[in-house]
């Protein structure tokens, strides 16, 4: 992919941020191993996903700025809806395990922001800052560049905000722009998450990232579905010292 000369919106996460990384239990009655909460192996990564490609593996999880009790349950709600397909039906019972893996960074996180999206920076003040940042850092600049620039990532904007998905190749131009950028000094991608309206951000982090991040928690939660009502209840909680293995306790009379 080749588009000329833009300026990226560069974004860097500082240390100790928290990034949210959900995996619905299934088979698995409660997982044990960190590495089962960590990045997916690349050779089980056959289809085009919103930022990466066959070819590639990505550590995909929830991000917000300042995560305050309610951010902390924005974060759960859109970590559900992006793993969870059968509760982005209406009207759909559902009722079933996940698993929550609060992870953290101990070096900053490099990031390329995609913040266009109009109604999304109405919706979030984080999204409306950096987009004006990036407006105001290119009014000083080449007026051409700067045209070319917005046009640029109003198409990506587009791009990585599609929400009926009709196949995998839906999400061809941005796992490859996803996979072009991720390079060099560039750790992933941050976007609004388009299942929960921007209200919340989804990174898309390269492997190569995963060394900067470390598990600090995890959470296990029953999540159900009844009408158009999603509930999300822990049920099950530790703190994970950065070690390779990990195990629950239950929260009491929540068995």
């Amino acid at each position: 992919m080749s588009v000329g000369v833009t300026e990226n919106i560069n974004l860097s996460l500082g240390v100790n941020s928290i990034i949210l990384r959900a995996r619905p239990n299934k088979d698995c009655p409660r997982f044990t191993d960190t590495q089962e909460l960590s990045i997916k192996p690349a050779r089980y990564n056959t289809d085009f996903q919103r930022a990466s490609t066959p070819r590639k593996t990505m550590f995909y999880g929830v991000y917000m700025s300042q995560p305050s009790q309610n951010e902390l349950d924005i974060m759960r709600t859109t970590a559900a809806y992006e793993t969870i397909p059968e509760i982005r039906l209406p009207n759909n019972p559902y009722s079933g395990k996940l698993t929550l893996g609060y992870w953290t960074n101990h070096e900053p996180l490099n990031l390329i922001a995609i913040m266009h999206k109009k109604q999304y920076t109405e919706i979030n003040p984080y999204s409306m800052e950096v987009f004006h940042a990036y407006r105001e850092h290119l009014a000083n600049g080449d007026k051409n560049l700067m045209q070319k620039s917005i046009a640029f990532y109003d198409f990506l904007a587009d791009e990585f905000s599609k929400k009926d998905i009709r196949g995998n190749y839906d999400y061809k131009i941005s796992a490859l722009f996803s996979e072009a950028a991720s390079r060099n000094s560039v750790d992933g991608i941050i976007y609004p998450s388009v299942r929960l309206g921007g209200m919340s951000f989804n990174v898309a982090l390269n492997e190569l990232a995963i060394k900067k991040l470390k598990l600090d928690s995890v959470e296990e939660a029953t999540v159900q579905q009844e009408g158009n009502n999603v509930s999300i209840s822990i049920n099950a909680f530790t703190k994970c010292n950065n070690q390779s293995t990990f195990k629950l306790e239950d929260v009491p009379g929540k068995q």
